[in-house]
């Protein structure tokens, strides 16, 4: 396989779990998202999945709905 036909392949693999991430509507977002959100480091995103904060495993990332992150920042105003 050539290296224009990887990239081409990793371009639509991406753009297939970019579908596979929504579910119902819901946008889920990855870290950095969170982090722009939140105000959070990504280490602080990491050690907050321990206590309580909306985030779930994806593979070897962490992902989380919008609307929950949303939800969870109007939980701690």
């Amino acid at each position: 396989m050539t290296t224009k036909e990887l990239k081409t392949l990793a371009k639509l693999v991406a753009e297939e779990l970019h579908e596979l991430m929504k579910k119902d509507d819901e946008v889920y977002i990855g870290v950095d998202e969170i982090c722009r959100l939140t105000g959070c480091s990504p280490s602080a995103v990491y050690h907050r999945k321990e206590n309580g904060m909306p985030v779930t495993k994806s593979g070897k990332r962490l992902v989380a709905k919008r609307s929950e992150i949303n939800k969870w920042i109007e939980s701690r105003i």
